[in-house]
């Protein structure tokens, strides 16, 4: 089970509140939390509902994907890599500052994400 629909709910209703919950969650010690916070606020995730304010403001997931992109769990950073792939569609300077961003303090997971 995923709670993937129930955050993108949130995502549309009051974005600026769910984010700062999601945020929350990059620090939780189970792995597919983890992974809730980085899949669930994808702009293009293929299976749920689009929630726009997700394409209109590319930013606003980047806090979570900064926490997530060294994770220990590659099932975490898999989906980071993913979300990272979904924002290069519409936010491709975005993606290269933050890629270069992240290479600037990369550890040996870095490179592959």
């Amino acid at each position: 089970m995923t709670g993937e629909f129930a955050i993108r709910r949130l995502l549309a209703k009051d974005p600026d509140r769910a984010l700062e919950a999601i945020r929350e969650l990059t620090a939780d010690p189970d792995e597919h939390v983890r992974r809730l916070a980085s899949g669930g606020t994808r702009p293009y995730l293929p299976w749920a509902v689009r929630v726009p304010v997700l394409v209109e403001r590319p930013e606003a997931t980047l806090p979570i994907l900064d926490a997530l992109y060294r994770d220990s769990s590659e099932y975490v950073r898999r989906s980071v890599a993913n979300h990272l792939n979904d924002l290069a569609r519409h936010a491709p300077d975005a993606v290269v500052a933050t890629a270069r961003r992240w290479l600037s303090a990369a550890d040996s997971n870095t490179k592959w994400v």
